[in-house]
């Protein structure tokens, strides 16, 4: 199984949100797959440079990786659906 992780739960594992790291300890203990839309990841990537949060990127940029960059072309958007 893939987790693929949202702008919100992103936001929840980089200020330590203690049920989604929870969550998130447990898919890595269990060597889960995670995936990052490029969507997201601008959007994550653009906030934290918009507020200057340098500390918080590099946290971003430690979860990060080892998540896959997935590519979102049109089939996957409609398999969402």
């Amino acid at each position: 199984m893939v987790y693929a992780l949202d702008t919100n739960i992103i936001i929840h594992l980089i200020l330590g949100t203690p049920s989604v790291m929870s969550h998130y300890e447990e898919c890595v203990r269990d060597n889960k797959k995670i995936a990052l839309s490029p969507y997201v990841d601008i959007e994550i990537r653009r906030g934290l440079r918009y507020k200057n949060a340098t500390a918080k990127e590099q946290v971003y940029e430690r979860l990060c990786q080892n998540w896959i960059l997935g590519e979102m072309g049109r089939s996957v958007w409609l398999q969402a659906v």
